[in-house]
C-alpha cells in the first residue's frame, strides 16, 4: 500500500513485487491484494501496453490516461469530458469516463 501511496502514476503489479521485494509476498499474493482492493473500490485497474494491467489509487475522480507504445509509461491527464456533466450529444449525462490516449512519451520522442 506505501508503494501505491508514493506513486506519481500507476504501477503494476510486476512493478509493485520489484519495489516491495520480499515484504509484499509472492507475485500471486500480491495480485491477489491489488485485486481486493480494486474490488473494494481503493484502486482502480487500467489496462497498459500489451494489455498488462496497471494500478493507482483511487483519486475520488476518473481521469484520462496517457500510454507510451514503445516504452509501456502510463500518466494521468484531464479526461475530455466531465463526469456527472451534460454531455453536447443529446443531453446524456456522463457517470463514467474511460480513456486512454495511446501515443509516444515525451523520452520516447527524444529517442
Amino acid at each position: 500500500m506505501e508503494f501505491l501511496l508514493a506513486a506519481s502514476e500507476p504501477v503494476s503489479m510486476e512493478d509493485t513485487v520489484a519495489r516491495c521485494g520480499d515484504a509484499a509476498g509472492d507475485p500471486a499474493t500480491v495480485y491477489r491484494n491489488l485485486q481486493a482492493l480494486a474490488a473494494a473500490g481503493v484502486v482502480h485497474s487500467l489496462r497498459g501496453v500489451g494489455r498488462r494491467e496497471m494500478f493507482e489509487l483511487a483519486h475520488g475522480h476518473r481521469h484520462a490516461h496517457l500510454t507510451c507504445t514503445r516504452c509501456g509509461r502510463v500518466a494521468c491527464t484531464t479526461p475530455p469530458v466531465k463526469v456527472g456533466a451534460p454531455h453536447e450529444s443529446g443531453g446524456w449525462q456522463i457517470q463514467e469516463v474511460s480513456v486512454t490516449l495511446w501515443g509516444l512519451c515525451p523520452d520516447c520522442r527524444k529517442a
